[in-house]
């Protein structure tokens, strides 16, 4: 019995100098992040010129240019953003802009509320669009606060619209917001910063 009870408490005594195992600890998820397919510019004062897809995104109201051609005066931009090719696996798709540290390429009108509206598109981009046959926002999907244009950025910038449920093609409307009388922003992507401006993130 003296053997029994002796046995009983080394065991014991073993099982509380054991260390306790450590578990790793846990990363965050790294998000999944989608780039526009297509971003395309349309001008309220030429309403049948064609936009075209490329990597410059601009949307811009001034009352005040002079245009110099067969328009009336004034400037009225919005620009289209859509992401398409989204994974039918997708889940909490976000909004944001984003603009890495040095970036300098962020613009603005000078004077002016350099903010944007972002409305969610539902209806399909027609082949060859124009103002006049461009689809309207369904809602307002977000709003900025003014941007930093016009600097260096000192640091990663990120600016969160909105999120929602996910689909294979999500698509954008982005114009100055109407109660802003002059404003306007404009950026582009290119080899030294490719992953700036508008992006997708989900499955975070």
């Amino acid at each position: 019995m003296h053997f029994v009870n002796t046995a009983v408490y080394l065991c014991l005594l073993v099982g509380l100098s054991s260390p306790t195992p450590i578990q790793p600890p846990i990363s965050p998820r790294a998000c999944a992040i989608e780039y526009p397919t297509y971003i395309a510019f349309l001008e309220k004062q030429d309403p049948n010129k064609v936009g075209t897809n490329g990597t410059y995104f601009i949307s811009w109201k001034d009352p005040s240019v002079v245009s110099g051609r067969p328009i009336p005066n004034g400037l009225d931009i919005d620009s289209f953003v859509q992401f398409s090719g989204i994974p039918s696996s997708a889940w909490g798709c976000q909004l944001e802009m984003f603009f890495p540290k040095g970036y300098w390429g962020l613009l603005g009108l000078p004077g002016g509320k350099n903010k944007l509206n972002v409305f969610r598109v539902t209806d399909p981009i027609p082949p060859h669009v124009t103002w006049n046959t461009a689809p309207k926002g369904a809602y307002l999907f977000g709003s900025t606060q003014e941007l930093p244009t016009d600097q260096v950025l000192q640091q990663d910038t990120k600016i969160v619209i909105n999120s929602v449920g996910c689909n294979p093609t999500m698509t954008f409307r982005v114009s100055i917001p109407e109660e802003v009388g002059r404003g306007g922003v404009e950026f582009w992507r290119d080899a030294s910063f490719p992953g700036a401006g508008f992006r997708l993130t989900h499955n975070c």
